[in-house]
């Protein structure tokens, strides 16, 4: 079992937990329905502020609906550096990268990434 190390109370947690998991989806009758509206009153989320979230994302439903998988976007831009490495166009010092002149090259003709030239530290 998780714990709530929060800050929410118990009840919010609980909620939200049962969310992520599946069990209770008060999204499904929309943002107009009871229980969402219950769930948004008892987090202190004001409902002008729930209706612009619902404006700018995709709920559950809709991503599930539109077959979409929630990524982490520094887990692709991290696999895209190591794919960089071992083509030979970023080269790793310790935590820093350098880009080789192959790399410069490539990255710019392929995914028009402009490398700059910075100062050496």
């Amino acid at each position: 079992m998780l714990q709530n190390n929060t800050g929410l109370n118990a009840e919010v947690f609980d909620a939200l937990l049962l969310v992520a998991a599946g069990g209770l989806t008060p999204w499904e009758s929309g943002p107009d329905g009871a229980q969402h509206a219950a769930l948004m009153k008892r987090m202190g989320i004001t409902k002008e502020r729930d209706e612009e979230w619902h404006r700018t994302h995709l709920t559950l439903g809709e991503q599930r609906a539109r077959g979409l998988t929630h990524v982490e976007a520094a887990a692709i831009g991290a696999g895209f550096v190591a794919w960089c490495v071992k083509q030979g166009w970023l080269l790793r010092r310790g935590a820093e990268y350098f880009a080789s002149k192959e790399g410069i090259r490539e990255l710019g003709a392929r995914f028009e990434i402009v490398v700059e030239r910075t100062a050496r530290r």
